[in-house]
């Protein structure tokens, strides 16, 4: 009898500790709710990095709903967002599509705010995001939904690197733009993967040539006035040399073209996004440098002067990009995008097929 007090009165002490402990946690999350909801609600007031990255997304906003949308039929700002900062720990609802009441939510006020955006700061603590905060990614993937008050959301994750660092492809509005894409223009895409194939002697030969091509590409369509038709021929030029480099080594050159698609649209709208904020990103553009030209590549890779996968890990993005800017030069209209967003699952499509498309229209 004696034991089983014993026993009784401590696991009685056990759970009232738990109890405590409990209690006390739900006090912490409470009270933090609580200086969420009195504290300032004036864009003023926001951790500088947080203000920073709302600014870019208003201006983002207002120029997609200016017409000048990168892509037809496809933008992040037509979804409710959700801006996740690791510095101050806050997360912010953009332009909720259902209206939000809740004690860990309190509407910021947006002087400087030409998207008209709509933000609601959501406290340090809320619940609702404990699981992405420990165990999420950076961003949502396909076929992931993240539902925050009721709306499914595009939640991004960033930092201060985000906003701080030069010529970098995870710029805030960059980045939030590249990967949504994927998201919400890609989800009935082939997916593209890493590949293991090699090339050969031939091949560097071949490839060379692109990028030989890609260089005077980009010499073209950076001038003050592009020369349409150099453009056209440049054009016809890298469609025939493909189809010599898909004919000498179809398994590396058609991986090779799946990931210059899935990877060079999404750079392509990552540079747009830059581009409307002005911050400077584009085609070759590095942690260290810019502007890298593309005939550089291969000299530097024979020499062991970059990473074994560079070829097929990140060549793809850059000069995927370079061809997507190509076809916007050539169809500004955007039929290449229509062309691209009707393929399926079962029939991909490619931006070297997009050119083609392009170029017999």
């Amino acid at each position: 009898m004696t034991h089983a007090k014993q026993d009784s009165s401590k696991k009685h002490r056990m759970l009232w500790i738990l109890g405590l402990i409990v209690a006390a946690f739900c006090l912490i999350v409470a009270g933090d709710a609580l200086i969420n909801k009195l504290g300032s609600s004036t864009e003023e007031a926001l951790p500088d990095s947080d203000r920073r990255a709302l600014h870019e997304l208003s201006i983002y906003t207002a120029a997609e709903n200016d017409g000048d949308q990168a892509w037809k039929g496809i933008s992040v700002t037509d979804h409710p967002i959700l801006v996740m900062s690791k510095e101050s720990g806050y997360s912010y609802l953009v332009n909720p599509e259902t209206p939000v009441r809740s004690l860990f939510a309190t509407n910021i006020t947006m002087r400087d705010n030409p998207g008209g955006l709509d933000v609601h700061r959501l406290s340090r603590l809320y619940p609702r995001l404990w699981g992405i905060k420990a165990l999420g990614g950076s961003f949502n993937t396909i076929g992931e939904t993240t539902t925050v008050l009721g709306n499914d959301v595009y939640y991004l994750r960033f930092d201060d690197s985000n906003l701080n660092a030069d010529y970098s492809s995870e710029h805030f509005i960059a980045f939030l733009a590249h990967e949504s894409f994927h998201y919400y223009g890609q989800n009935h895409w082939p997916a593209s993967s890493r590949f293991l194939e090699e090339l050969r002697d031939d091949d560097y030969r071949l490839m060379s040539d692109k990028l030989a091509l890609l260089d005077e590409v980009r010499a073209v369509t950076d001038a003050e006035s592009p020369d349409e038709d150099r453009l056209r021929e440049l054009a016809t030029q890298l469609v025939a040399l493909e189809e010599q480099r898909l004919a000498a080594n179809p398994a590396y050159v058609s991986a090779e073209q799946g990931m210059e698609t899935i990877e060079g649209t999404a750079e392509y709208m990552g540079m747009a996004a830059a581009d409307s904020v002005g911050y400077d990103y584009g085609v070759m553009y590095f942690d260290n440098t810019k502007d890298v030209p593309f005939a550089d590549v291969l000299p530097m890779y024979r020499a062991g002067k970059l990473g074994e996968g560079f070829l097929r890990d990140r060549l793809p993005y850059e000069t995927g990009a370079q061809l997507a800017l190509l076809a916007h030069e050539l169809d500004p209209d955007g039929g290449w995008q229509d062309y691209l967003n009707e393929q399926s699952l079962e029939q991909p499509r490619t931006l070297i097929g997009a050119l083609e498309h392009v170029l017999a229209g």
